[in-house]
């Protein structure tokens, strides 16, 4: 007896009634890549859970790195990656992000760009916001204390690259000339942030490495992901429900 095909069509359902076609595209996207960015990053979360070898290296960072608050650095520099950190924070750049792709979807009569760029995004915050407040992570001298969540990976790292690649890989869908300087732009955008970040010692080294390979992993498992937004197939008909007969009415 065959297995039962789910109705949305994603795939067959197993024995408890479970979609399997999603998890077997997201395992189908596991080559090589993912699995060093994969392992890259457990290894690293394991270190800054337990301290070992990480925190010596941030400490260096922040003895070694240009920071702005430093003696007679140039102002014009440390106000301007303030005002980058401030108006890009992760809520700002998700809305913003979810409201091109829905603009876009709306101009195009099509859900397709939404369901692209909608899953790297959410479910990338989602993950560094479970990350955040399962390991709690104190933040580098003078920065400002959290009561709920940690440092760990850094979530305007993490968004920032989250953002600005699914909508890069969007727009360079069925467009190869574009997508080399489009996923540069994005990388571009992403160094930036980091930049700002270590300048204005908002984080550790080590929380921009980890936001780095967190993004990087989720882009490239949700490849060819599609948000499963029910829609109304060309010509088909509404249902509606049927009017009771008037035959045998009370």
């Amino acid at each position: 007896m065959s297995a039962p095909v789910s109705p949305r069509g994603t795939g067959r359902l197993d024995a408890t009634g479970r979609d399997e076609g999603r998890l077997r595209r997201v395992v189908a996207h596991f080559g090589p890549t993912e699995w060093v960015l994969l392992v890259a990053f457990v290894v690293l979360t394991a270190a800054v859970a337990t301290g070992f070898g990480v925190q010596s290296l941030d400490d260096w960072a922040v003895r070694t790195l240009p920071w702005a608050d430093a003696p007679g650095g140039p102002r014009p520099l440390a106000h301007a990656a303030h005002l980058l950190v401030q108006c890009a924070s992760p809520e700002i750049s998700i809305v913003v992000t979810l409201g091109v792709a829905g603009v876009w979807s709306w101009s195009r009569h099509d859900l397709e760009p939404l369901q692209r760029i909608a899953p790297p995004v959410l479910i990338g915050g989602a993950l560094v916001v479970a990350f955040k407040a399962l390991l709690h992570r104190t933040g580098p001298p003078s920065s400002d204390p959290v009561k709920l969540l940690g440092y760990f990976p850094s979530g305007h790292t993490a968004t920032a690259l989250l953002c600005a690649g699914a909508l890069a890989l969007a727009a360079a869908e069925g467009r190869p000339r574009r997508r080399a300087p489009l996923l540069a732009g994005a990388v571009a955008w992403t160094l930036a942030m980091a930049a700002a970040l270590l300048y204005q010692r908002f984080h550790w080294a080590s929380d921009i490495v980890g936001a780095g390979l967190l993004g990087l992993l989720v882009l490239r498992v949700t490849r060819g992901f599609r948000w499963p937004i029910p829609t109304r197939q060309p010509g088909a008909r509404l249902l509606r429900p049927a009017r009771p007969s008037s035959d045998g009415a009370s």
